[in-house]
């Protein structure tokens, strides 16, 4: 998978996060989100496990964050970002890229950021309500994006995401299903880091 839908799917996996908890205290949907994100980012870390299908291929994924720090894995690409430096592993080329991204760089491919900045990007409606299922669609306020529409299902039972359908610009779609969503420990910086010893052949191309 090409690092570019690396960051798309980072930036979809923020739709599925901010989806925990959604219509347990408020009937807003924006007020939900909010609520979601504060509970979120007060966690030590979060764990999200989840299958991931576009194209015609699927692939199985993770994703660990901790505040702005976070840890990605999908396929044959992997990504560690610190909170100043990202590094993104391309398994099928064997090679590591460096970089020091900018806050808009950040806000691609960081899921706390996007999450901050939803609301100047996105309006969230709840479209669905039944005993057993929510279902939350968010819609891009301006044209022109490659997304075009993010429907998240939640389990209504204990507010867990059920999956997600990312509609593209092109016509294509992305869908995520979640497997597990675990509220863990601290963990240690280096946790976030790439490990060169665990690759010594793995080339480093440095672009800070």
């Amino acid at each position: 998978m090409a690092l570019r839908q690396t960051k798309l799917v980072l930036a979809l996996l923020l739709a599925i996060v901010t989806s925990l908890g959604v219509m347990a205290a408020s009937p807003s949907a924006e007020q939900c989100l909010d609520k979601t994100a504060t509970t979120l980012t007060s966690s030590k870390s979060v764990t999200v496990k989840f299958g991931y299908t576009a194209a015609g291929n699927h692939a199985n994924g993770s994703m660990t964050m901790s505040g702005r720090k976070f840890t990605f894995n999908l396929g044959n690409i992997a990504v560690w970002y610190n909170g100043t430096l990202q590094w993104a592993l391309n398994r099928s080329d064997n090679e590591v890229t460096l970089t020091k991204p900018t806050a808009a760089e950040v806000v691609e491919s960081n899921p706390f950021a996007i999450l901050t900045s939803y609301k100047q990007n996105y309006t969230p409606t709840l479209t669905k309500s039944t005993k057993s299922e929510y279902t939350v669609t968010l819609k891009p306020k301006k044209r022109g994006g490659q997304i075009t529409s993010a429907i998240i299902r939640i389990n209504a039972a204990n507010y867990n995401p059920m999956g997600l359908t990312l509609k593209l610009s092109d016509g294509s779609y992305i869908t995520v299903s979640v497997t597990s969503v675990i509220r863990g420990a601290t963990l240690p910086a280096s946790y976030f880091q790439y490990d060169a010893r665990s690759n010594p052949k793995v080339e480093i191309i440095d672009l800070r």
